[in-house]
Order: C-alpha cells, then sequence, then structure tokens
C-alpha cells in the first residue's frame, strides 16, 4: 500500500485537482486564527467571570414593589386656547326622566351648563358649573321635570380657562311620553 503507488486520486480515472500553495498556506492560517481567537475568548470569559464583583441576586422578598405608572395629560399652557365638543348627549328625553350631556374640553377648565324650555333656564341640581376632569370631560344629569314642555330645547354649554372660552350648543328632544311623536318648539 504505501509502496511504489502514487498519491492521487481516491477513486481510479478521476482527475487531480491542483490547488495553489498560497491558498493552501491562508486556509492554514484562518483556521489557525479561528482556534486562536475561541480560545481566547472562552479565557477572556473564564477570566472575566473570576475577577468580576457582581452583587447577589436580591430575592423575590427583598425585590422593590413596581408601581404602575399613572396616565395624565399635560397641563395647559396659557395661551392654549379652549375648544368644547358634546361627546354624548340623550337625542330623545321624556319629560320626568334623566338627561344627561357629556363635553369634551381642556384639562381643568371651568364649565356651565345652561338648558332653556321655551326660553326659559331650567333649574335643576343637576345643572351646576363643573370643572374639566384631567383629561378634559365633563358631565351633567339632570331631571327634566313633568311640567317641561315637549319640543326642541337648546343645551349650551360654555367652558373657559385662562381668559379664553369655547361654547358649544346641542338640542334635547323632549317628548310627552315614551312613544315617538312630532313635536315642534314653542307649541
Amino acid at each position: 500500500m504505501f509502496g511504489g503507488r502514487k498519491k492521487g486520486p481516491v477513486y481510479r480515472d478521476q482527475p487531480k485537482v491542483w490547488v495553489p500553495a498560497w491558498f493552501k498556506k491562508s486556509m492554514v492560517a484562518a483556521s489557525a486564527l479561528m482556534l486562536l481567537a475561541t480560545v481566547g475568548g472562552i479565557g477572556y470569559t473564564y477570566y472575566s467571570d473570576q475577577n468580576s464583583t457582581t452583587k447577589p441576586i436580591a430575592t423575590a422578598a427583598a425585590a422593590p414593589e413596581i408601581q404602575e405608572p399613572t396616565i395624565t395629560r399635560a397641563a395647559p399652557t396659557p395661551n392654549t386656547p379652549v375648544g368644547v365638543s358634546i361627546e354624548a348627549i340623550d337625542s330623545m328625553v321624556v319629560v320626568n326622566t334623566q338627561a344627561s350631556v357629556s363635553v369634551r374640553t381642556t384639562r381643568g377648565a371651568a364649565c356651565m351648563i345652561k338648558v332653556l324650555y321655551n326660553k326659559v333656564p331650567a333649574h335643576d341640581s343637576g345643572l351646576v358649573p363643573k370643572t374639566a376632569d384631567d383629561f378634559g370631560n365633563v358631565t351633567w344629569t339632570w331631571l327634566v321635570g313633568a311640567d317641561t314642555p315637549p319640543g326642541m330645547w337648546p343645551v349650551t354649554i360654555t367652558c373657559a380657562l385662562n381668559g379664553k372660552s369655547g361654547v358649544v350648543q346641542g338640542n334635547l328632544d323632549v317628548t310627552a311620553s315614551g312613544g315617538l311623536q312630532s313635536t315642534t318648539a314653542g307649541n
């Protein structure tokens, strides 16, 4: 086997592939560098773990309590315009039941509501001035009295902050009973 045979391909009649010497040397050098880098990385990791000054891991009992973040809106600047929009209003209300309206405005704005039935202001304990919450929301709920005439009546909301104000108006449709009936204001 080792006697006078030529070095050559493993299989008979297969041509011998010539590889340049510089390529063989480059591959050997690259393999040596990879081996050196791997051994160096392992050694560095081992050495750095031996000399590190790590703090002991805290137990679950000693862990501080995590507080949930509070969500608030930024305070309005003094020159912020005050806008008001109706978010919800009862479209049809039967006399002697409750009506409600919700608006959105600038945070901290002072808001007042005015409801007119046949040009006469409504008086109810729910129709008091209110201040907008941190998100600018304000809601009023009041009783539409039994003596309220049926019709379409204006609901006006005014909100003010830092000398600026905004106004919005909606309509409240008051009916005499639970059935759908067509009425006009002023009859």
